[in-house]
C-alpha cells in the first residue's frame, strides 16, 4: 500500500531477517541523527500484542529475541518517545 512506502522510506530503521529466521529479529539504524528511546510492539494481524521491546536509544543494531510464533503473518510497529509511529512493517514467519 502506498501507506506503508511511506513509512519505510522515512523509516530511522530497517528489520531483518523477514521472513522471520530462529526467532530473532533485527532492528538496524539506518539514520544515525536519530537518538530517541523507542518501543517495538509485535502484533498478530489481528491486533494482538504479542510483546513489547525497549529499544536503547545508542545502538546501531538491536536484537529482539520473539517468543516462538506459528508460521503466519505478524506487524512490528515501532513507536516513539511521543508514542508516535515512526516503522511499522509486515513480518512473514
Amino acid at each position: 500500500s502506498a501507506n506503508n512506502e511511506v513509512s519505510k522510506k522515512y523509516s530511522p530503521f530497517q528489520v531483518f531477517p523477514n521472513p522471520i529466521l530462529n526467532d530473532f529479529i533485527t532492528l538496524r539504524k539506518t539514520n544515525s541523527l536519530f537518538e530517541e528511546s523507542t518501543t517495538a510492539s509485535l502484533y498478530q494481524v489481528n491486533g494482538y500484542l504479542i510483546k513489547s521491546y525497549q529499544v536503547p536509544i545508542f545502538s546501531e543494531e538491536h536484537v529482539l529475541s520473539l517468543p516462538q510464533l506459528s508460521k503466519g503473518i505478524y506487524l512490528l510497529i515501532v513507536r516513539n518517545s511521543k508514542n508516535q509511529i515512526i516503522h511499522s512493517q509486515k513480518l512473514l514467519k
